[in-house]
């Protein structure tokens, strides 16, 4: 077993941390959530788990809620085996029967899988749904030859930086670490 602190920990401590821990977890997805989320993004997260069988891939959705003063917060995640309508659909019924009932949503933001935006309209059909710029641009550039791939980025941030269809620069991505700048 390998430690975490130089302190030898016994299997008891692992057990009441452990157990603290499953409650913390529990709270978490309890708890009751305020009606006052604008922005809500959604994505599917693959991650390498240990087992005493080998390491095996899961699936975690999440959703991350933004205020329209700015302020963010991880509102719910499920382990899941995939990312189908399904799956998605649990995810956000329970975000809905927590309280976030959609009243102060503006826009729901997603990474572009089916199932999830499919769920999203069937959760919450009155809000407008977009595609994550970050994923519309890794998906594209992944397609673009080494040497054109600086122009093509170029390019496409001009698109989502206009003021309008006609063009224009508009501002810089409100969202850190984006692809944006």
């Amino acid at each position: 077993m390998a430690l975490l602190t130089e302190a030898v920990v016994s299997a008891q401590t692992v057990s009441w941390l452990t157990r603290d821990l499953d409650q913390a977890v529990q709270q978490f997805h309890e708890a009751p959530l305020e009606d006052l989320w604008a922005y809500l993004f959604l994505d599917g997260v693959s991650l390498r788990v240990r087992r005493p069988s080998g390491q095996q891939r899961v699936q975690m959705l999440v959703a991350y809620g933004v205020r329209q003063d700015g302020t963010r917060q991880l509102l719910a995640f499920l382990r899941t085996r995939g990312e189908s309508q399904a799956d998605w659909e649990s995810l956000l019924q329970d975000l809905y029967r927590r309280g976030l009932h959609g009243k102060s949503l503006l826009l729901i933001v997603t990474n572009g899988c089916p199932g999830l935006a499919a769920a999203s309209q069937t959760v919450y059909p009155r809000v407008l749904h977009q595609r994550c710029w970050v994923h519309k641009m890794r998906n594209l550039l992944d397609q673009v030859r080494k040497r054109d791939y600086d122009a093509v980025k170029q390019e496409a941030q001009a698109i989502y930086r206009a003021d309008s269809r006609r063009g224009g620069a508009s501002c810089v991505s409100p969202f850190p670490g984006s692809l944006a700048g």
